[in-house]
């Protein structure tokens, strides 16, 4: 555990790249996951949801955690969490100012 007074928790980096950068680069979860998931469909024949794939992402950061342990994918688990969560949800974009 860290008192540095400059600590920025992962919940809260992830949240400031899921509702600003990622937000503005990529647009609304649901409507970024729906195309990576119809991709997925197509290349698995299996039906793929928004919500797999960010719990997908998930999975694909904790394998990389267990690998080589990074604060990166910390941060990247919390985000696709907050992302699915949206998804669920349908959190629209106009949280904290974005549009």
């Amino acid at each position: 555990m860290t008192d540095a007074p400059d600590y920025l928790p992962v919940t809260e980096e992830a949240g400031s790249l899921v509702f600003g950068d990622r937000n503005r680069d990529y647009g609304h979860p649901y409507d970024d996951f729906s195309k990576t998931a119809a991709f997925w469909s197509t290349y698995k024949g299996v039906e793929f949801t928004p919500e797999d794939v960010a719990l997908m992402m998930v999975l694909l950061k904790l394998s990389r955690q267990m690998f080589r342990p990074k604060r990166d994918n910390m941060v990247d688990v919390c985000g696709y969490a907050e992302c699915c969560q949206r998804i669920i949800e349908g959190v629209p974009d106009v949280i904290k100012g974005e549009c």
